[in-house]
């Protein structure tokens, strides 16, 4: 690391700050008096404060979302929560960086993403219905790169890198419990095939930054649809070119356009069967749990938080349970043992999810491809081309998504 840098979670009440951030929702406003402000909030990777920079007569616009900025400034207390008063702001140089400076800004899943990966290839092979096990490879071979480096949103949870791949992976797990003790009742394969792919209209939906790979806005598709609209086209479009059966794929659009549980929450219908209720259930779980997660690494035991928007209430901290570990919860062992079930009882043809296992995710217009295993739970993934926020202002439809 060639640049000194203090995280934001070691940021104090009156303590000066000299460093460089990643800026987001950067808002223009004026005063009573009419004098103009920038109020927006800086990022690292361990941490987001919200900052103001009074008489503010700067370039900076919306457009610089996702940029990082050189800021100096004083930390404050505001609302019960920290808040950085911003004295001098700049877009930073980034010749002279490298790729360790860039991690320390970067967040990243506290997971073993090539194990994750591996867990949901086997997922879909293990789906037993031909019909939804094509339209899930279908789509995740389409939109692979993504569906594993993408957050699973822009502020309120899972905001960092592989953040969309950690949050259907831990509904999974839970999704597998749920079916083996509802067997009769709940359809596994269905429930399965609808937490894989409920959030995959968000490839589309989501605006990331081409230099740090976090969310900086929506794009045209996401204002006007939604990731629960345009998943459900995307699943009808796929079981289309694939020749699924048309009632199947009905059911599994259903479970994405009622995954938000009522239109007060974006939802286009009220979940009507079993699978989507417990997809809405278990995603409102894992959202909800995550910010909870997210917020007690910031409040000292025995203490409550500032008032969180997202959940409508502070949270308390009971000191009984310890900040999550940075072990992978898998290992590629446990996740898959090499014999494709489904592929044997097809004749033993190659299922195209094969390539998953042989090549990691990868993007080509990023420049970069991922570290090797072991060292994604410590160095987090990063592309290297140069060498959200934790305030929860967002879309009343996104609150919990």
């Amino acid at each position: 690391m060639t640049h000194v840098h203090t995280f934001i979670r070691d940021f104090s009440d009156a303590s000066a700050i000299c460093g460089a951030y990643i800026i987001n929702d950067i808002q223009l406003c004026k005063t009573r008096a009419g004098n103009q402000y920038l109020r927006a909030t800086l990022r690292d990777a361990f941490g987001t404060i919200g900052m103001v920079f009074w008489d503010y007569d700067g370039e900076l616009t919306s457009a610089d979302n996702g940029a990082i900025v050189d800021v100096v400034g004083t930390v404050g207390t505001y609302r019960d929560a920290l808040q950085l008063c911003v004295e001098q702001l700049a877009p930073a140089d980034l010749c002279t960086w490298d790729a360790e400076d860039l991690a320390a800004l970067v967040p990243s899943a506290p997971i073993d993403v090539s194990a994750y990966c591996a867990y949901v290839a086997n997922l879909v092979r293990s789906i037993a219905s031909p019909d939804l096990r094509e339209i899930c490879d279908y789509l995740l071979t389409t939109y692979w790169d993504h569906f594993c480096v993408i957050p699973a949103g822009k502020s309120v949870h899972h905001a960092f890198l592989h953040g969309l791949l950690m949050h259907t992976v831990d509904m999974a797990v839970v999704a597998e419990t749920i079916a083996a003790n509802n067997k009769g009742t709940v359809n596994r394969d269905l429930l399965i095939a609808g937490v894989l792919l409920h959030d995959i209209g968000k490839v589309i939906e989501f605006e990331t930054s081409p230099l740090t790979g976090l969310v900086t806005g929506y794009s045209k598709h996401g204002n006007l649809m939604g990731h629960s609209v345009l998943g459900a086209l995307q699943i009808a479009q796929a079981a289309e070119d694939v020749g699924t059966d048309p009632e199947l794929s009905m059911l599994l659009q259903h479970m994405l356009l009622s995954h938000h549980g009522d239109p007060a929450s974006g939802a286009a219908k009220v979940p009507l069967t079993i699978e989507a209720e417990i997809l809405h259930d278990l995603d409102m779980l894992d959202s909800r749990k995550q910010i909870y997660a997210e917020n007690l690494l910031h409040v000292q035991p025995h203490e409550y938080s500032p008032y969180i928007p997202a959940l409508e209430r502070r949270i308390y901290h009971h000191g009984l349970t310890e900040s999550r570990s940075n072990e992978p919860r898998f290992s590629e062992q446990n996740v898959f043992d090499g014999t494709d079930e489904s592929a044997e009882q097809s004749g033993g043809e190659e299922d195209d999810l094969d390539v998953f296992f042989d090549t990691p995710p990868y993007d080509e217009d990023w420049g970069s491809e991922y570290v090797d295993p072991p060292d994604y739970p410590d160095d987090p993934y990063v592309p290297c081309d140069v060498a959200d926020d934790m305030t929860y202002q967002c879309d009343p439809y996104m609150m919990y998504y």
